[in-house]
Parts: structure tokens; sequence; C-alpha cells
């Protein structure tokens, strides 16, 4: 089963995120494994057979990805929260800063989706071709 967590919620006190997941079926889980991109990029987490996504991986960035086994706290809640710590002993997520996306205007009046990614200079980017110098979008 997929689903989408509508809300990430950082608990600074203890370094943990919080995924609000509604229709959570699964609140017996106690270990996951979380995937986590490009800069930290917090993408999802799985637990038996039911997928988190918080953010899809950008086109070409699969390579970047890592995964690693967690400790999961569900609430009981209704919609449930999934926790798990921000560090652990194999990966850290810099969410929210590694989850960079922004919704820009252009200056045609078009609202874009601007994501952070690492650059590969191997792949050609979304559309086929890079701005030039002094383009506008």
């Amino acid at each position: 089963m997929n689903l989408w967590a509508d809300a990430v919620l950082v608990d600074l006190a203890a370094n943990a995120i919080r995924l609000r997941v509604p229709d959570l079926d699964c609140r017996n889980a106690s270990t996951g494994v979380l995937d986590v991109g490009a800069n930290g990029r917090l993408l999802g987490v799985e637990m038996d057979e039911t997928y988190i996504t918080v953010m899809e991986s950008p086109r070409h960035q699969e390579s970047y990805t890592r995964s690693a086994v967690v400790a999961l706290t569900i609430s009981g809640d209704d919609p449930a929260y999934v926790a798990f710590p921000r560090r652990g002993p194999e990966y850290e997520i810099t969410y929210p800063s590694g989850n960079e996306c922004w919704q820009l205007t252009t200056v045609n009046g078009r609202l874009i989706q601007v994501c952070a990614v690492i650059g590969d200079a191997r792949v050609e980017p979304a559309g086929g071709s890079a701005l030039e110098e002094g383009s506008q979008l």
C-alpha cells in the first residue's frame, strides 16, 4: 500500500520527524526503512507493507538515494503520526533544508516549482535545454 504524508513536523526537542499519515492502518510497526535522497532530502519510509511518501525523488537523482533501518513510533491519533529520529548511525535527514522546493511565478504569470538538486553534467535538464545566461522564465 502506498500512502502520502500530508504534513511533516520537526520535533526539535526530540530531534525527530513526525509524519501525519491519513488512512494509516498499520499501527504496530516498531521499525521501518527510511529513504533519504540527495542533500539529505526526506523521501519516505516503509513499514511492513506500507510505503509513506513525503516527496518523490527528482528525475535522475535515484542513484543518490540511501536507505537505513529506523526505529518508529506510531501515535494513536486520528490521523496517525509516524515518528523517527532525524539522525542515526547510518543516516542524517536535513529536512526541511534538504527538501528545498519553492513555488515561483514566472514573468509570464505561470506558477512553477523549483527544487534544489545535485547537478549532473551528463543529464539533460527536463524540457530538453538549459536556460541561457540572461534569459528569463
